[in-house]
């Protein structure tokens, strides 16, 4: 018995191990939000971004949501270091009424069971490149606890109005044409 309590014990950990645990945002993305005309619209307004908030929540922004936070919350920073900092998760946002979510408990346990190609292919069918379509029919925080997960992996969601279908891809498939990335 206690051999099996000490194997389960190791095996957790290596498993909490496994995951990516500091998080990096994209900097060429990052660069390029922070640069944009605010007179105009966003090229980014189409992509999900999240933050931490308080007490374990979510929030799941649009682009123009993040330059609010900036004016409500810039720490005395630039916008550039406020980006960085809010969607590598190092800021956790209090009092803030927006859309915010707690992670839902199944998606987080398949999240921290499998890797992570596993994890994409539960929920998505690869479309092309690196580029998935999500097809279980799941509940709106489900899809937001999925998404917040492959976002601190480097994946970018959109949703397209026209298909009605939800769209993942890596951040890099974004940033090659922008800062011309491999």
């Amino acid at each position: 018995m206690k051999k099996t309590v000490t194997t389960l014990i190791i095996l957790c950990y290596i498993l909490s191990c496994s995951k990516k645990q500091n998080f990096h945002f994209d900097d060429c993305l990052i660069n390029r939000i922070s640069k944009e005309d605010l007179n105009y619209p966003s090229l980014y307004s189409r992509y999900s971004f999240f933050c931490q908030g308080e007490k374990d929540s979510i929030l799941f922004l649009e682009e123009r949501e993040l330059n609010e936070l900036f004016d409500e919350n810039s720490l005395g920073m630039d916008y550039k270091t406020f980006l960085k900092k809010a969607l590598n998760q190092q800021i956790i946002f209090s009092n803030v009424n927006r859309n915010v979510f707690c992670l839902d408990r199944n998606i987080t346990y398949e999240y921290q069971t499998i890797n992570l190609e596993k994890f994409i292919h539960l929920y998505f069918n690869s479309n092309n490149n690196e580029k998935y379509v999500l097809t279980k029919d799941i509940s709106e925080n489900q899809k937001k606890t999925l998404f917040y997960y492959l976002f601190i992996n480097n994946y970018l969601t959109v949703f397209d109005d026209y298909t009605g279908f939800y769209y993942v891809f890596p951040t890099s498939e974004l940033t090659k044409d922008l800062c011309g990335k491999k």
